[in-house]
């Protein structure tokens, strides 16, 4: 248990290259772009149409930058340590949103419940794309290759200021969203910054999708 909440003092990233990170900086918000403007043009739903465009941007990020995300610990070590940091993160999380709707007799968060029909294809396609296409897509390119490439150079406040500002940037136009995106950029980035390994905000984004995503099933958030 020791090893699961011990602050890492080395990164488990190698460091990216300069020239590949920006070829695939400029792919990913290539494609992004090219997405959101077709999005009214072609004969498929913007949540497919983001499924797929995040699925391309896994296996090119994967594919092209998996050198970047090499492992040089014990993986079942790195995974718990994600996991765990996720789990109690996310109850935070849950907590957080519990008292803000006692608060404000609002909740913060607002989700479409047509994704909930049982059964719909669209409850399977919106789970797949912001509960787990999206997060990894999200993480591997924001904090694998952006982050740690800018905190090499930069330190970390800069960074992750820069990191945070196009993530909310990218969320807002997709979704018009800026404090759950804000908050959630500056967590991912304190747990990259803990455990020193992708697999920290990867986890930590997937379990606050997933709160997101049921958060109209529970009453009291």
């Amino acid at each position: 248990m020791q090893n699961i909440f011990h602050i890492s003092e080395s990164w488990h990233d190698p460091l990216p290259g300069l020239n590949r990170t920006l070829l695939l900086v400029i792919f990913v918000l290539s494609i992004e772009c090219l997405a959101f403007f077709l999005r009214n043009t072609i004969p498929l739903s913007p949540l497919f149409l983001m499924g797929i465009v995040r699925l391309i941007d896994i296996v090119i990020l994967f594919y092209f930058g998996a050198w970047t995300f090499q492992i040089v610990q014990s993986t079942a070590v790195l995974l718990l340590k994600g996991l765990f940091s996720a789990f109690f993160l996310a109850l935070a999380g849950f907590l957080f949103m519990y008292a803000w709707k006692s608060c404000f007799n609002s909740s913060m968060l607002k989700i479409d419940p047509h994704y909930f029909r049982p059964g719909g294809i669209h409850t399977t396609a919106f789970f797949l794309t912001a509960c787990l296409l999206s997060p990894t897509a999200e993480e591997l390119f924001f904090r694998g290759l952006i982050y740690r490439r800018l905190r090499a150079h930069l330190g970390i406040g800069i960074s992750m200021a820069a990191v945070t500002l196009l993530f909310i940037g990218l969320h807002f136009i997709f979704s018009r969203q800026i404090i759950i995106p804000l908050l959630g950029s500056l967590v991912f980035c304190l747990g990259y910054e803990v455990h020193k390994s992708i697999f920290t905000p990867l986890f930590l984004h997937i379990f606050g999708n997933l709160l997101i995503y049921l958060s109209p099933l529970i009453p009291f958030i």
